[in-house]
């Protein structure tokens, strides 16, 4: 796969996503006290980012198209594939801090707990999507992202790229 072509099928849609979540702080100041904070916009940010992250763990692993996989398969693949996953940490520009959004991989993840909940029963856990949620979320995406692009081209292409306004390796 070309660079244009990872754009075109990814990485665009990633930004379109870290771009809604931008324009978020028109309305709740991104600070760690409002981590809490929980909204229909945040329903919608963590209903999206949840179900491309299980688009690009299903191209990671090996079974795009596959309806019936889900994390606790992509969980062996991904520990197979990449063992140091869990260690990976995101710098988050506006938070001063570093996330590592899959250093529960073999347990429950908490933002991915709480994008299920809010997949299948939005208006009881509407408190699931907040902000901290969704920031870990796209944090996991972003990582992600990064992974698939070295499976289709290489690390380095990254640099190429429009870089993101949130998160730094």
């Amino acid at each position: 796969m070309k660079r244009t072509e990872f754009e075109a099928k990814y990485w665009n849609y990633y930004q379109h996503i870290e771009s809604k979540f931008m324009n978020v702080s028109s309305f709740v100041y991104f600070d760690k006290a409002n981590f809490n904070v929980y909204s229909y916009e945040f329903v919608s940010l963590l209903q999206n980012i949840g179900a491309e992250i299980d688009v690009l763990f299903k191209q990671i692993c090996g079974y795009p198209g596959d309806r019936n996989k889900n994390m606790n398969n992509y969980k062996g693949d991904i520990l197979s594939s990449y063992p140091g996953i869990k260690e990976e940490k995101v710098n988050v520009s506006y938070f001063d801090i570093q996330l590592q959004p899959f250093e529960e991989l073999e347990r429950a993840m908490k933002w991915w707990k709480s994008y299920n909940m809010i997949k299948h029963d939005r208006l009881d856990n509407i408190s699931e999507a907040n902000l901290e949620n969704v920031l870990s979320a796209l944090a996991a995406l972003f990582l992600l992202e990064r992974h698939l692009l070295s499976i289709f081209i290489d690390d380095n292409t990254y640099v190429l790229l429009k870089q993101s306004s949130i998160f730094k390796i």
